[in-house]
């Protein structure tokens, strides 16, 4: 929608259509998230602890290569699919919009899969383990032929 919106030139329709998609958002977000129940458990005394564990040293490296991935898939795929394979804005746009309406729900159903689990871990194997075949599977296809529809 945005590069439809700054195809006359002027970026102000777009950045107005953020503007409202920000506030639509926080407004959903306003109205169904909420904290989870509280639950009694041990209270940290030494605040410095977390930083002796190992297993939070591999949770927040492993954390920070899933952000790199993200990072590299959703920075400018619209620039790469128009300018280097040939797809017009809109439909470069497209592609950049269902990544994210995929992002959002894996993000969601993850959430919602470790909450039912009661664990974080296997299900951060899981995505990991899907975010590495699809980055693969990105590098093997970029230069895989495309049909004439998706062309300019």
């Amino acid at each position: 929608m945005l590069p439809w919106l700054a195809s006359g030139g002027n970026p102000e329709p777009a950045f107005i259509a953020l503007g409202v998609g920000c506030l639509a958002g926080a407004a959903v977000a306003a109205a169904l998230v909420r904290e989870a129940p509280a639950r009694e458990g041990p209270v940290l005394a030494d605040v410095g602890r977390p930083f002796h564990d190992l297993r939070n040293w591999l949770l927040a490296g492993g954390s920070g290569l899933f952000v790199i991935a993200q990072i590299a898939l959703t920075s400018y795929p619209v620039l790469f699919l128009h300018q280097h394979r040939g797809l017009s804005t809109h439909s470069a746009a497209l592609v950049l919009a269902a990544m994210n309406v995929l992002g959002i729900g894996a993000r969601i159903g993850t959430g919602r899969w470790s909450d039912r689990l009661g664990a974080r871990i296997v299900p951060l194997r899981v995505l990991g383990t899907l975010i590495t075949l699809g980055t693969a599977a990105v590098a093997l296809l970029v230069d895989a032929h495309l049909p004439r529809s998706c062309r300019r």
